[in-house]
């Protein structure tokens, strides 16, 4: 039985063979959120995932990155090669094009432009409005995820997922 006999259940041989021809950018993708998306990209079996992300990892993310280990050098881990190792691990067919820069880069906007379609993991608006822009300038397929919580007396959480 093939590796991804369930998803072609679903999708259908066609509709998993888009799936392996698709690459895949997420901006943000060494993150609390990108982490996961780039880890069931890879388990959808995307051809290829791009993850963008210019930070190191900190002592603070260990409770919700699947990407990182109690053992991984703070400093010194960058996100995109913890995601990488991610999704090497997961499928070690699957290509990947790791951007250590910030999205205002012309690696990282060549890595987006040349994309299928983009995950937004980010948690500014600054950087989530420069890639709407960008996204839109390029009819690009854009998926823009956020989840925050905010302190307080009572802590309020929230999330959205826009397309």
């Amino acid at each position: 039985m093939e590796r991804t006999d369930r998803n072609i259940r679903f999708f259908g041989k066609d509709g998993q063979d888009r799936l392996r021809a698709a690459t895949v950018a997420v901006v943000g993708g060494g993150g609390g959120l990108g982490s996961h998306v780039c880890q069931q990209l890879a388990y959808l079996g995307v051809g290829e995932i791009r993850p963008i992300d210019y930070e190191e990892l900190d002592i603070t993310n260990l409770n919700r990155y699947v990407t990182a280990y109690a053992d991984d050098p703070i400093p010194g881990s960058r996100k995109v090669d913890l995601c990488e190792r991610l999704i090497k691990h997961i499928d070690p067919s699957i290509a990947v094009w790791k951007v250590h820069a910030p999205l205002r880069s012309a690696e990282a906007f060549q890595a987006i432009q040349s994309a299928d379609y983009v995950f937004g993991c980010l948690d500014n608006e600054g950087s989530r409005l420069v890639l709407t822009e960008l996204c839109s300038a390029y009819a690009l397929p854009y998926v823009d995820l956020a989840t925050e919580i905010f302190p307080g007396e009572v802590p309020n959480y929230g999330g959205r997922v826009c397309i």
